[in-house]
């Protein structure tokens, strides 16, 4: 208990906690105010994840018709600049989910998967990518729906997520995730994280990280022609 207690009080309270770099450039006005603590939110509370997590890009480009997305093989997620700022702290949580399931392979796990179906009532036989019955049935749009409600306590509305399948979500993000005292410490501001201010836990993942690429190139990179989506997820 004192153990994870204390594990909990570094997470939180280290002011470099997270590897995500978060650029400013073509970003509104509070957009970094509320993007920088959203993706401090998601990175503590899969922290454990940090060695396949990697240093994901968050980026604000025009993407016409669409709030953000996440790049399939560049670790990058891109906000549309000129959609609510509100919304962007789940928008970014939701997009870092998609980043956390490929690239930590949970998209790949079945055990997982089954009883992620099992608790939104997805029929079994239905791919993880499989958008045929639109974006709301799709099983990697509800997992990354109930990493934002585990992360940021809401998400978007749009897909229902059961209490058994946040209890899923909450589970493989630890003890951190829905903690009370979760609290993100970064500095109130315009504050953007660089490779420089990256903190030595993250850097001692880094060699795991590096040896799992080659591995993982050929899924990744193949990935987005196999949903159709020319590798871009929403």
């Amino acid at each position: 208990m004192v153990a994870a207690t204390l594990a909990l009080f570094m997470a939180v309270m280290a002011p470099g906690v997270g590897a995500a770099l978060v650029t400013e450039a073509n970003a509104p006005t509070g957009a970094m105010a509320v993007v920088v603590p959203a993706v401090d939110a998601f990175e503590v509370s899969f922290s454990k994840y940090r060695g396949c997590l990697g240093e994901p890009t968050i980026v604000f480009e025009d993407l016409p018709g669409r709030k953000g997305e996440y790049r399939v093989g560049l670790s990058t997620v891109a906000l549309n600049p000129n959609r609510s700022v509100d919304d962007m702290a789940q928008v970014v949580v939701h997009e870092l989910a998609h980043h956390l399931m490929i690239e930590c392979g949970i998209d790949q796990d079945k055990p997982f998967q089954d009883a992620f179906y099992a608790s939104q009532g997805i029929p079994l036989g239905r791919g993880w990518y499989d958008y045929s019955d639109g974006w709301s049935a799709t099983p990697a749009e509800q997992f990354s729906e109930a990493v934002s409600l585990t992360v940021l306590g809401t998400n978007t509305g749009r897909i229902a997520i059961s209490q058994a399948a946040a209890e899923l979500v909450q589970g493989l993000a630890g003890p951190v995730a829905g903690s009370s005292v979760f609290v993100p410490k970064r500095a109130a501001g315009r504050e953007v994280r660089s490779p420089s201010s990256h903190t030595a836990a993250a850097a001692a993942y880094a060699g795991a990280f590096v040896e799992s690429e080659f591995s993982q190139l050929a899924r990744r990179t193949s990935l987005g022609p196999a949903v159709g989506l020319a590798g871009r997820l929403r």
